[in-house]
């Protein structure tokens, strides 16, 4: 199966049950975007907790915001405003001290998110101190872009 094959409707139930059971248990909280009529699905955005090399990078009470859309989808400011929220449910509702973004340095459209809602630029990384990280094409990806944003300097 290629990278823009559909995906089968049993890979997606695997995906939802997993989802739903992340949610459930406080491992992760993942939202679909949906345009202003409700009726088509844009993207998706969640939080998770930050895995234990981000936090060796970062510090410790950081959680890690992330979002996906349609290629069709961007420049429309759905990314800005969904991570907008979720440091907002970060701040609030999960007791975390910073929001962490992490993307693909070659995706140079997302630098722009997390730079308009105040993140400073942590750096680039090697794979080796951010390891496991995906490339849009599930390939493993060499190079991360970290953000972060500090519950105290939030604007």
């Amino acid at each position: 199966m290629g990278a823009t094959d559909p995906t089968t409707l049993a890979v997606l139930a695997q995906r939802l049950a997993e989802s739903g059971a992340a949610f459930d248990s406080g491992d992760a909280w993942v939202f679909t975007i949906l345009d202003a009529t409700a009726q088509r699905a844009l993207g998706a955005a969640g939080v998770e907790p930050e895995e234990p090399a981000l936090t060796a990078l970062v510090g410790p009470d950081a959680v890690e915001a992330g979002y996906w859309l349609r290629a069709d989808a961007t420049g429309h400011g759905y990314a800005t405003e969904v991570t907008a929220a979720l440091t907002e449910l970060a701040f609030t509702r999960l007791g975390a001290q910073r929001v962490v973004v992490c993307h693909d340095p070659a995706n140079v459209a997302s630098d722009g998110v997390p730079r308009r809602l105040g993140f400073r630029c942590f750096g680039t990384v090697r794979d080796a101190e951010l390891p496991g990280r995906q490339a849009a094409d599930g390939a493993a990806r060499a190079m991360t872009k970290v953000w972060v944003l500090d519950s105290a300097s939030k604007p």
